[in-house]
C-alpha cells in the first residue's frame, strides 16, 4: 500500500522546524546569536576544519595544538569535515574563511534535522498512512532526545548518523516489505557504509538491519537471503571506498577499534562470507525445508563468523573504547553526562526520565501490541522489526543517555499510529462542536505532554541543590587573545578539560587537556599537575609542557576532578586560597571577570 501526504502539509512540518530553530537562537538555548557553538565537541569539528585549510593534511588525524606540546591524535574521520567545509565553501566569499567555517558549523544540524524528517516520512510510507505519517513529523520535531543532536549551533557527528539511522530505517522497511530490487539493497548498503565511516558506533544500527533480514530469512525464507547478500556485498564495497578516502595505504593494516579500519574492514568481510554461504545453502530447498533447520544453519554461522572474527581481534568484543587508559575514566569519563545512565540510583530524577524517555512509556507496549496483532501484514512486519530494534537498543539507551535518541525514532511510528487511532475514536465519539478541542487536546499531550510533564516533575536533590557557576568563555577569550595583551606571544594554557576545545578556536593559544579518550596523556598531565601535593611536581609538569598560563573557574562543574577529596594542599586549592607559589603570578581581571575566573602566569 502506498500513501501519500499533501505538500501543505510537509511544508508545515518544514515550516515548523525552521520556526523551532529561530526560537531556540532567539531565546538564547543555542549560542548561534552570540557568536558560541554548542559544547566542545563542536568547537574542536571546526578547529579540525581549519586546521586542514591551513596544512591540507587529509590523511593526518594530528591536531598539533592540543596536548601541547606533543599534540593530540583524533579519533574522528573526514566524513562530517567534508560537509563542513562543503558549507564552508559557499559561504567563504561573503564572510571570510573562519566566520564560513564557524557558520557552516551553526547550520549544518538544523539542516540534517530537515533531512532527517524528510527521511522519515519518505521511509514510512509503505505501512504509514497519509495522517500518521504527518503525525510522525510532527513528533519527531518534539522529541528532546533527537531535538538536542539538532540543535543550531551542534557542529557535531550525531546529526548525521542519526540522519543515516532513519534513512536506513526506510530501506530496512522497503527490504522487508518489498520483493527484490538491487537499487534497494545497494542504497542500503552505502548507507550503512557511511555510517560505519561516521563512527563505529553505528555498528549497533548495522547489526539491527542484518539481523531483521536474517530472522525474516529464518521464519519466512523468501527472497531474505538475497537482500541479506546484497545489501552485505554493498556494505563492504562502501566501507573499502570509506577505508581508501580515509587512510593512505601504509595505514590501511593499522588495527584501531574506535574508528574505521581493518577492523571494521574484517567483520565485514565475515559477514558478507557468513550471507554467500546462507544463500548457497537457501537454494539447496533440502537443507532449508523449514523455519527450524534455517534457524540451526544461521545460528551455526553465526557462531563460526562470531568465533573467527574473535580469534583475529579478540578485542573487538569490548567495545571501541577497549584501548582508552583506565586512568582517566574517574577523572574525565566519569564526569560526562550524555555518557551516565539515564537511571542513576545515586541521583535518580523522575522528571528527568520522563523528559527524555517519557514516550517509550505508552508507546513501547502499543508496539509490542502492533507487532503481535496488527491487520496489516506488511505493517506487521515492520512493526516486529522496530520491536527488535527497540529491544536492542533501549538497554543501550538506559546506560548512556546520548544512545536515547535511537529508541525513541524506533517508537515514533508506533506513537503516530496511536495518535491516529485515537483521534478516530475522538472524531467518531465525540460531537462535531467539541472535535477540534478534544483532538486539539489529544495531539498536545501526545506532541508536548510528556516533554512538558517531565520539565514540571522534580529534579533530583542533589541536581536541585547544586550550584551552577556561570563558566562563560568568551568573555574571558578576549582578554586571553588581545594582540596588545596576552595574545601576543602564543602559549599554552592549563585549563579544565572541557575549555580546551573552546579556547583553542577562540584564541591564538595551545591547551593541554581536551575532553577525548586518545588525549590521556594530556588529561592525565592537567590532572597529575593540578593534584599535586608538592608544588616542585608541578612546576616541573608545567616547564615540560610549555605552560605560560593557568586558567581556573572556581566552583565550575568543569572543574570537579581537580577537587580532590581529603586534601586541603593540593596545587589546585593553594590557587583558590590566594597561596600560590612565588613562580606563579596572579593576572588582574576586571570585576565581571573576576567574579568567575582566576588566571596565573606561569614564569618558569
Amino acid at each position: 500500500m502506498q500513501f501519500r501526504l499533501r505538500s501543505i502539509d510537509i511544508w508545515a512540518l518544514v515550516l515548523l522546524c525552521v520556526g523551532l530553530q529561530a526560537i531556540f537562537v532567539i531565546s538564547g538555548l543555542s549560542p548561534v546569536r552570540e557568536g558560541g557553538l554548542f559544547g566542545p565537541d563542536s568547537y574542536m569539528r571546526v578547529n579540525r576544519v581549519l586546521h586542514l585549510l591551513g596544512d591540507g593534511a587529509w590523511y593526518s588525524s594530528l591536531y598539533p595544538f592540543s596536548n601541547a606540546p606533543f599534540g593530540e591524535f583524533l579519533h574522528w574521520t573526514r566524513a562530517f569535515d567534508i560537509l563542513l567545509l562543503g558549507g564552508a565553501g559557499l559561504a567563504a566569499p561573503f564572510t571570510g574563511l573562519k566566520a564560513a567555517v564557524f557558520w557552516s558549523g551553526a547550520v549544518i544540524s538544523p539542516l540534517l534535522q530537515l533531512a532527517t524528517l524528510l527521511a522519515f516520512l519518505w521511509g514510512m510510507r509503505p505501512v504509514l498512512d497519509a495522517r500518521s505519517r504527518f503525525f510522525l513529523g510532527l513528533l519527531f520535531l518534539f522529541q528532546p532526545a533527537v531535538l538536542v543532536n539538532f540543535i543550531a549551533g551542534r557542529a557535531d557527528h550525531h546529526s548525521l548518523i542519526l540522519f543515516l539511522f532513519v534513512l536506513s530505517i526506510g530501506f530496512t522497511v522497503r527490504l522487508l516489505t518489498r520483493p527484490y530490487r538491487a537499487s534497494i539493497c545497494i542504497g542500503a548498503g552505502a548507507v550503512a557504509a557511511m555510517a560505519l565511516w561516521i563512527s563505529v558506533e553505528s555498528l549497533a544500527a548495522v547489526f539491527l538491519n542484518l539481523l531483521a533480514l536474517g530472522i525474516f530469512w529464518v521464519f519466512r525464507r523468501e527472497d531474505f537471503a538475497k537482500k541479506g547478500l546484497s545489501v552485505s556485498i554493498s556494505l563492504l564495497a562502501g566501507a573499502a571506498i570509506a577505508m581508501l578516502l580515509e587512510r593512505p595505504f601504509d595505514q590501511m593494516l593499522v588495527v584501531e577499534f574506535d574508528r574505521i579500519s581493518i577492523v571494521t574492514l574484517t567483520l565485514l568481510v565475515v559477514n558478507a562470507a557468513l550471507w554467500g554461504v546462507l544463500g548457497v545453502l537457501n537454494q539447496r530447498g533440502a537443507l532449508c525445508v523449514n523455519a527450524r533447520a534455517r534457524f540451526i544453519l544461521a545460528g551455526a554461522g553465526v557462531l563460526t563468523a562470531a568465533l573467527a572474527l574473535w580469534l583475529v581481534f579478540p578485542k573487538f568484543y569490548l567495545g571501541p573504547m577497549v584501548n582508552m587508559h583506565p586512568g582517566i575514566k574517574p577523572i574525565w569519563f566519569d564526569y560526562i553526562k550524555e555518557a551516565k545512565p539515564i537511571l542513576s540510583l545515586e541521583n535518580f530524577s523522575l522528571g528527568r526520565v520522563v523528559f527524555w524517555l517519557g514516550m517509550a512509556l505508552p508507546a513501547a507496549p502499543f508496539l509490542a501490541w502492533l507487532a503481535l496483532r496488527d491487520a496489516d501484514p506488511e505493517r506487521r512486519r515492520v512493526m516486529i522489526y522496530l520491536c527488535l530494534g527497540a529491544a536492542l537498543f533501549v538497554p543501550i539507551a538506559l546506560l548512556q543517555l546520548r544512545a536515547v535518541a535511537y529508541p525513541i525514532l524506533l517508537l515514533l511510528p508506533a506513537f503516530a499510529v496511536m495518535l491516529t487511532r485515537l483521534l478516530a475514536r475522538v472524531e467518531a465519539g465525540v460531537a462535531r462542536p467539541m472535535r477540534a478541542v478534544m483532538g486539539g487536546l489529544a495531539v498536545f499531550g501526545f506532541v508536548a505532554g510528556l516533554p512538558v510533564l517531565g520539565v514540571a516533575l522534580p529534579a533530583s536533590a542533589s541536581a536541585s541543590a547544586r550550584k551552577k557557576i556561570d563558566c562563560a568563555l568568551p568573555l574571558l577569550a578576549r582578554h586571553l587573545a588581545d594582540p596588545n595583551g596576552l595574545g601576543q606571544r602564543r602559549t599554552t594554557i592549563l585549563a579544565a578539560t572541557d575549555f580546551g576545545p573552546e579556547l583553542l578556536y577562540r584564541t591564538p593559544h595551545r591547551v593541554i587537556a581536551t575532553p577525548y579518550h586518545r588525549n590521556s596523556a594530556g588529561i592525565l598531565a592537567a590532572y597529575r599537575i593540578m593534584t599535586a601535593i608538592d608544588p616542585a611536581k608541578a612546576r616541573t609538569d608545567l616547564r615540560t609542557r610549555g605552560v605560560g598560563l593557568i586558567l581556573l573557574c572556581p566552583g565550575g562543574l568543569h572543574e570537579a576532578a581537580f577537587a580532590r577529596p581529603g586534601s586541603a594542599d593540593t596545587f589546585y586549592r593553594r590557587l583558590l586560597q590566594g597561596r600560590a607559589p612565588v613562580w606563579l603570578r596572579e593576572v588582574p581581571l576586571n570585576p565581571n571577570l573576576r567574579s568567575r575566573f582566576r588566571l596565573f602566569q606561569f614564569s618558569g
